[in-house]
């Protein structure tokens, strides 16, 4: 079974090592990904920066509570901008977005899945305000992401499944 090395014995395989390894592989490659903020969340809080393709968890301690972040477009481009809560987090996230006249571009509370927030736009070049926001007397943790929205070449003749929306 194991191999006795002086007064200890190793009982892992070959096989249950591989997945172990597989595992904590896995588990580094996700996080490596994810940006953790470290903010209150309170009015005081300064603004932080955020770039497209970012995962920010982030944490709002004070109810109904924010963080903004800033978020640079250097082309036309047409974004996907989520804040989900994380598991059994308390918190009712909304997210808003703001030119840099401080003019309300988007808003979304509850667009996502359950409660969490979901903002598809087109942003021309430019500095914005992301606001990860509490609803009411929320707060907790979240995960922030941007992604950016990739447009797909159809053929003449190609049918198309999909849904039409208006914001």
């Amino acid at each position: 079974m194991g191999k006795k090395h002086g007064n200890s014995r190793h009982w892992l395989n070959r096989g249950a090592l591989t997945v172990l390894v597989l595992v904590f592989c896995v588990s580094v490659s996700f996080a490596q990904n994810i940006r953790k903020d470290g903010g209150s969340g309170s009015a005081t809080d300064e603004r932080r920066e955020l770039r497209i393709g970012d995962r920010t968890l982030g944490t709002i301690s004070t109810s109904g509570g924010s963080i903004r972040y800033g978020l640079n477009v250097n082309a036309t481009k047409t974004l996907t901008i989520r804040m989900d809560k994380v598991l059994d987090s308390a918190i009712d996230p909304k997210l808003t977005i703001y030119d840099s006249n401080g003019s309300q571009v988007a808003t979304d509370d509850g667009g996502g899945e359950g409660l969490n927030a979901l903002i598809s736009v087109t942003l021309q070049p430019g500095q914005y305000v992301v606001a990860a926001q509490a609803v009411g007397t929320s707060r907790g943790d979240f995960l922030l992401r941007v992604e950016e929205q990739q447009a797909t070449t159809l053929s003449l003749g190609t049918a198309v499944l999909g849904e039409i929306t208006t914001s």
